[in-house]
């Protein structure tokens, strides 16, 4: 945790929005997933400006060689309104290289782009989240606001569907919410990812986030065969294709007569056991996709 008075200049303010321009014009091409403004507005430049700069680059800079990939910061004097706390969190399945990369676009889309002179901002791509405000917010979960995107294409035996991915994504709920570091892939062509991801929640309010977003999902979009629901505290996601890195993960030899038939593989996911950091993966076999 990091905090520093605001008393340096506008200049140094006009570099940090420069760099960051530039950064996120060759930085790669990372989906959007939500995007949240709000709180009152602030002038640029100002002492709040300022400190939001000095937040942002310092999230960027620190947040990739984290061992979490998780980092917060406050910089400004306490109960002033100058004050910003920040953080920043990015999946484990990213590199280090790819999760500055994707913070720079947020922090460009937060400070120059969407949420430009707002002093409350939730940006989260695929691979990562960037959030900062005018109060302190660790911890404490969102609204539970949650957007929403999935597929046009509607799996052939919509019944068999709904019961098999929402069996999957039950169990990815309840897993996520007690920090469990495994996951399930199946080896048969036809193939359904999960991921879950919570962001410094504990691990009733991460399930009470997740579900919640589960049962939005249920009354929408149940037959889809892909998508997301996304809020500033949680990601709830499922896709015919991988959602994460696979390389990361570490196939071992399944128990005898385990999974679905005998093709499901336990795989242990490197790094995942982080205190309010929970995101599990899995993977099942679905034969009735297409």
């Amino acid at each position: 945790m990091t905090s520093i008075a605001s008393s340096s200049s506008s200049s140094s303010l006009v570099i940090f929005l420069s760099v960051i321009s530039l950064l996120a014009t060759t930085a790669a091409a990372f989906k959007p997933i939500l995007v949240i403004c709000s709180g009152n507005n602030h002038s640029i430049p100002s002492p709040f400006a300022s400190n939001l700069g000095r937040s942002l680059a310092n999230l960027i800079a620190t947040t990739p060689n984290s061992p979490t990939h998780l980092f917060t910061n406050h910089y400004g004097t306490d109960s002033t309104a100058d004050m910003v706390y920040g953080i920043a969190q990015c999946r484990k399945d990213a590199s280090p290289a790819m999760c500055a990369d994707c913070l720079t676009e947020a922090a460009d889309a937060g400070f120059n782009g969407t949420c430009a002179g707002r002093k409350s901002a939730t940006i989260r791509y695929d691979y990562c989240l960037l959030r900062y405000a005018d109060y302190f917010f660790y911890s404490h979960p969102s609204n539970f606001s949650f957007a929403y995107e999935f597929k046009p294409e509607s799996a052939i035996s919509p019944a068999n569907f709904k019961t098999r991915v929402g069996k999957m994504l039950d169990e990815l709920v309840v897993a996520t919410a007690a920090k469990t570091t495994y996951a399930q892939i199946s080896v048969p062509s036809k193939e359904m990812y999960g991921l879950a991801w919570c962001t410094m929640l504990e691990p009733e309010e991460c399930y009470n986030c997740l579900n919640q977003g589960l049962q939005g999902y249920r009354k929408c979009c149940s037959v889809q065969i892909g998508g997301w629901v996304a809020t500033a505290s949680c990601v709830l996601a499922y896709d015919d294709q991988p959602l994460f890195n696979l390389s990361l993960l570490q196939i071992e030899a399944p128990p005898p007569g385990s999974g679905e038939g005998s093709s499901m593989l336990s795989i242990s996911i490197l790094g995942q056991n982080i205190s309010y950091f929970c995101q599990f993966m899995t993977n099942f076999s679905i034969s009735d996709l297409h």
